[in-house]
């Protein structure tokens, strides 16, 4: 991702839905991501994100749901998505 002047790391639709669970597990919320779009080997940003502000500990559940929810809007439109997230 550093080619397009990014320096975080993304991951396709499988890799990240076997990710959230271990953040889960270690209870880290993921406060947001960005989502990235694969075009003719080039990654683009999509200018697609989402955000959560933690309202309080125990919280994190939310948080997981909404990453999910959010990932899966883009999983039947067309394209190779890629998705970043912050915990």
């Amino acid at each position: 991702m550093s080619v397009i002047g990014i320096n975080e790391y993304a991951w396709n639709y499988d890799s990240i839905v076997e990710m959230i669970p271990l953040l889960r597990e270690k209870r880290l919320p993921i406060l947001g991501g960005d989502v990235f779009i694969i075009e003719n080997g080039i990654v683009k940003l999509t200018y697609d994100s989402w955000y959560y502000e933690e309202k309080s500990d125990c919280a994190y559940e939310d948080s997981y749901k909404k990453a999910v929810d959010y990932i899966k809007l883009f999983e039947g439109k067309d394209g190779k998505y890629i998705y970043s997230i912050v915990v």
